[in-house]
């Protein structure tokens, strides 16, 4: 226990003991330590002269019983606070009328640990978050080390003062134990409440909960052989057969080890690959590297800009490695970054159970529950599991695998940073395409012959575009749509009219962008209106400072922000650029008072409605 303010720490829940600065205290004979057991148990409330006596004596104190507690409660101070004078206000053990309360808070005494351990337990089932209460339960479970005051005369333990304790531990043990069966998190709570139902072997509610424990963790033999035990002691103790509670557990796990183990699914939910799918070799490369099997189980991230192809890039290498991956290939669109809301992981975790063959009644209820039978179903397993769209990395860590022989793909604009210091995630970024990827990638759309005998045409046309895959997606499916509009003209066409010219084919760039743009907090989506219609190649630390009106250190932070989101991009240390067209979706956005404010001053900033053309390649 950690020690308080007043450097005592006290235990009731065992054998009775007690330290200061972290030695354990003497405290005295069986008498003594009887009376501190009452006033531990007490828990800060009196503890009359009366239930001395009842306790020490029976019930028939001698005369002299009000003189020998006295004396007893003074030894007890001195044990415990030596450097107090007897009396002395502020000490632990304070006199009031006709008894004595002992001061307590959490870190003094295990039992009001506990008790404030199982307050905020309840408090979270109430609010519906099942797996940090089952750990609040666990927790102050663990506190318990045998049956209260053990070691004692038994008499003393009898009284109602202590008994009340041991009937408090059961009942919370045998509610830590129906709501760890309800989440699936059965393992959690097993060790101590098989410590609970050791102390309590006739309370057949409390060793039937240890029975469908064991039988829930997999130790379906274990269950049978507690069940058997617990009915001979009844036998032999009571002269009584097990009650319904106890023989329905019993029946509960015969069931569950005479059925038969659930079908093993083969799911096979990676989406189809993109047609007609070009470059990204050096990528698709890196992926095969990263994946190579090893002593963990391998994470990687693609992380890029909107519209720079990560979902077809992991699709694409899915459907290659497909074959490394026998016993299954999962996907989920997780919806970080669009229109609606993210995709809760336990949803996720929903559909990822059902596909491997869990039925609705056997679902577990919480995150936590899903997450933990999601590894267990692919513990031994190799199924690669492709997490699309990732928001960021606390919505990507319930839901990997934990066998070294699978695999979890992450697509996200979010770099990452996260989801490699927690599960060691190798990043791919994905850039821009090069010139001749892009170029490939428009032949494969719109045909070699047109691309041959438009050469320049085709140059300025990936130019154009930025060389961002679905900008040249949306300028090949208006090419492909309209075959007798030279490329020149069509190049002329996205040049001149900015984004509007990337809104055919069912796609909208810069509704793409603002998904992005969306995530960023205030002060940085105002750095990037300011940024976007500089006219140089690069954007400098000292630069976006004076922009915003900030420090230099305050600038790094807004960065920060933007290359995370991707809408800047660092190629070195303190040296960004941006991608030509989100300078342009930039320069579109409604500028604020303030915007318009700043943009007078610093160099380099010119107004929005004078900014044209494209300007460098970021």
């Amino acid at each position: 226990m950690e020690p308080g303010a007043t450097n005592v720490a006290l235990a009731v829940l065992g054998p009775v003991r007690a330290w200061r600065g972290g030695t354990e205290l003497q405290v005295g004979g069986p008498q003594r330590r009887a009376g501190l057991a009452l006033l531990l148990a007490g828990d800060g409330e009196p503890v009359h002269l009366d239930v001395f006596f009842e306790a020490l004596w029976r019930g028939d104190p001698p005369a002299s019983a009000a003189n020998v507690v006295h004396r007893l409660i003074s030894a007890l101070r001195h044990a415990l606070e030596p450097s107090k004078v007897a009396r002395e206000a502020g000490s632990l053990i304070a006199r009031v009328p006709g008894g004595y309360r002992l001061a307590t808070t959490p870190e003094t005494l295990d039992l009001t640990w506990f008790r404030a351990s199982v307050r905020r337990a309840r408090i979270l089932a109430v609010a519906g978050e099942q797996g940090r209460a089952i750990d609040a339960y666990a927790k102050g479970l663990h506190l318990w080390q045998g049956p209260a005051a053990a070691g004692l005369d038994p008499g003393v333990r009898a009284h109602p003062q202590i008994a009340a304790l041991d009937r408090e531990w059961a009942e919370v043990a045998r509610v830590a134990a129906d709501l760890a069966l309800s989440a699936g998190r059965a393992e959690r709570v097993l060790p101590v409440v098989a410590r609970a139902a050791h102390a309590h072997p006739l309370d057949e509610s409390l060793q039937a909960r240890h029975v469908l424990l064991l039988s829930a963790s997999g130790r379906r033999a274990a269950a049978l052989d507690t069940y058997a035990e617990v009915r001979r002691r009844l036998a032999d103790e009571l002269g009584l057969d097990p009650g319904e509670e106890l023989r329905a557990a019993q029946r509960e796990v015969l069931i569950a080890a005479s059925a038969p183990p659930p079908r093993k699914r083969t799911p096979a939910q990676i989406p189809a690959a993109l047609p007609g799918f070009t470059g990204r070799a050096v990528e698709l490369a890196a992926i095969g590297e990263a994946a190579e099997p090893g002593g963990s189980m391998p994470v990687i991230a693609v992380s890029g800009m909107a519209g720079a192809g990560k979902t077809a890039l992991a699709v694409q290498w899915a459907h290659t490695a497909a074959d490394t991956y026998p016993d299954g290939q999962l996907y989920a669109d997780l919806r970080g970054f669009g229109p609606a809301e993210p995709l809760p992981p336990a949803d996720a975790l929903r559909d990822f159970l059902s596909a491997l063959g869990v039925r609705e009644p056997e679902m577990p209820a919480g995150l936590d529950g899903r997450a933990t039978l999601f590894r267990s179903l692919l513990s031994g397993r190799r199924v690669l599991v492709l997490l699309d769209n990732a928001r960021d990395a606390a919505q990507v860590r319930p839901l990997l695998p934990g066998s070294p022989g699978c695999l979890a793909l992450v697509t996200s604009r979010n770099p990452m940073t996260a989801l490699v210091a927690a599960a060691g995630a190798r990043v791919v970024r994905l850039d821009p395409m090069t010139a001749g990827d892009a170029r490939d990638l428009l032949t494969a759309r719109i045909g070699k012959a047109r691309v041959d005998g438009e050469p320049t045409a085709a140059r300025e046309l990936v130019h154009a575009c930025g060389r961002l895959p679905l900008a040249l997606a949306i300028t090949a499916a208006r090419a492909a749509v309209h075959r007798s509009m030279r490329l020149a003209e069509l190049a002329a066409d996205v040049t001149g009219h900015g984004l509007d010219a990337f809104t055919e084919a069912g796609e909208d760039l810069r509704t793409v962008f603002s998904w992005s743009y969306r995530t960023l907090p205030a002060p940085s989506a105002r750095l990037f209106r300011l940024l976007a219609p500089h006219r140089g190649a690069e954007i400098t630390v000292p630069l976006a400072a004076s922009a915003a009106g900030v420090t230099e250190r305050e600038a790094r932070t807004l960065l920060r922000d933007l290359t995370g989101a991707h809408l800047l991009s660092e190629r070195q240390p303190g040296r960004y650029t941006m991608h030509p067209l989100l300078r342009l979706y930039g320069a579109e956005l409604e500028p604020s008072r303030d915007d318009l404010v700043a943009a007078v001053g610093p160099p380099g900033l010119v107004d929005p409605g004078r900014f044209g053309g494209l300007g460098p390649l970021g």
